[in-house]
């Protein structure tokens, strides 16, 4: 248990990292100290393919930031909940690899009936099995799944020299949400699977009119469960907020 301001350790994808606010890969992102560790072979490809092949690598990334004294793992792809139940099997530590992990939370906070929309980098192999990684079904909480993958300014967003906030990528992100909001009217809220779809979350909610969550948001919680701030009338820093 963190004594003081938490260390929450990442396990990164191996591949060039995006420096934005809101990204996972950005010190900027975050209210609490961070540790990397890149998980070797760990392409986007190869994450996202749905194989079980980097099963190795992810827990050996995850004993090596133990060993270096974090006091919780977060994955930097939406994808490692594939590898969850893993995780959580041999850490000593709180893991959570994805936001998927928010997606039985936030069913159980929308209205009867509501459905969770899941937007992804890659829709067609986001599967089941990544859902039971997270600890639910599709059977249990009715979801809708879309994905960028097929977006011309997506598909080039590790491209050197093409710019991340670029205005194509960010019509592109709405463009499909809205249409995903059109096929499900009882969509009740949005998690973002994807960790670098967090600094399009303000303008996304702006044109979707629904709560968003993502990975950042699961990490300020755990971060905050680590190291709790007395309750004052006046703010305190205490490392986190």
């Amino acid at each position: 248990m963190a004594t003081g301001a938490p260390v929450i350790g990442i396990m990164m994808l191996d591949c060039p990292q995006i420096d934005v606010p809101g990204c996972s890969q950005s010190d900027s992102t975050y209210r609490f100290a961070i540790k990397r560790r890149v998980v070797k072979g760990a392409s986007v490809a190869q994450m996202t393919s749905g194989s079980r092949e980097l099963l190795a690598p992810v827990l050996e990334t995850a004993r090596e930031l133990e060993r270096e004294g974090v006091d919780a793992i977060m994955g930097d792809c939406g994808f490692m909940a594939l590898f969850q139940r893993e995780l959580q099997a041999q850490a000593s530590v709180p893991v959570f690899a994805s936001s998927l992990l928010l997606v039985p939370l936030v069913a159980q906070l929308l209205p009867q009936g509501r459905r969770v929309g899941i937007l992804t980098y890659r829709a067609n192999t986001l599967s089941e099995a990544h859902f039971n990684g997270a600890g639910w079904s599709s059977e249990q909480i009715p979801v809708a799944v879309a994905g960028v993958d097929e977006q011309s300014a997506w598909r080039l967003f590790l491209t050197p020299g093409y710019p991340f906030q670029s205005e194509e990528r960010e019509r592109q992100l709405l463009m499909v949400s809205r249409r995903l909001v059109a096929q499900y009217p009882d969509l009740g809220a949005l998690v973002l699977e994807c960790t670098i779809m967090p600094p399009f979350a303000r303008k996304l909610q702006a044109e979707i009119h629904l709560p968003i969550f993502d990975i950042t948001m699961l990490a300020s919680l755990v971060a905050q469960s680590l190291s709790r701030c007395a309750f004052e009338k006046q703010h305190r820093s205490c490392g986190i907020s």
